[in-house]
């Protein structure tokens, strides 16, 4: 069973929280549309879990985690290499390596670097999208993670419901900005696919196996 109980918590190798949008303070109203779309994504579980193998909503976050320091040395940290997906990387290995973490909604910090421009926007999405694509890649297995019914709909016909939502919505400034969104992070996700086949290739022309 994924719940855990308080007790839990002095036995888990990491325990990490929500981390969430401010309500105030906003530098405009696309950095308060940013935030609340974040929100709205990243449906956090409300009761305390354990994290899982390939599910993205209940993995812990650099900005809001904390491991035991021999669980981290041994597990040689996060990854340096430039692969911006650290902290959920290392959640993965971890869970995979049998550790025990826990997920506690209580645990909670306010996140203020939302980006407050279009162009930001796009950057960050595009870089969360390869993201997405690399962590698909090094872990083939949780692209089947989540196979029901809804979520191959959502796969192949999202667009086209992000569509039809800004002409049906009554808030088309969000369903704009999330359509928006989701072309960036797509674009990162197939940046991500052919970088790693064309790095491939080229690699393997410079070792003269073509």
């Amino acid at each position: 069973s994924s719940d855990v109980c308080s007790s839990d918590l002095q036995h888990a190798d990491g325990v990490g929280g929500p981390v969430l949008a401010p309500t105030s303070g906003h530098l405009n109203n696309l950095q308060k549309l940013e935030g609340e779309t974040y929100a709205r994504t990243h449906d956090f579980p409300t009761e305390m879990v354990e994290s899982k193998f390939g599910d993205h909503i209940g993995s812990l976050y650099s900005a809001n985690c904390a491991y035991r320091r021999d669980v981290l040395i041994s597990s040689n940290g996060f990854d340096e290499s430039g692969f911006d997906a650290v902290d959920i990387d290392l959640c993965w290995r971890l869970i995979l390596k049998g550790k025990h973490l826990v997920f506690n909604p209580g645990i909670k910090v306010i996140h203020l670097g939302f980006p407050w421009s279009l162009k930001a926007v796009f950057r960050q999405q595009f870089r969360w999208g390869e993201s997405r694509g690399k962590l698909n890649m090094r872990y083939p297995s949780t692209r089947a993670f989540h196979a029901g019914l809804k979520t191959r709909i959502f796969r192949y016909y999202f667009f086209a419901v992000l569509f039809a939502q800004i002409l049906y919505s009554k808030h088309k400034t969000k369903s704009i900005l999330n359509f928006f969104e989701k072309c960036a992070f797509t674009c990162g996700c197939i940046s991500a696919y052919l970088k790693a086949h064309f790095g491939h290739r080229t690699h393997a022309d410079w070792n003269g196996s073509w």
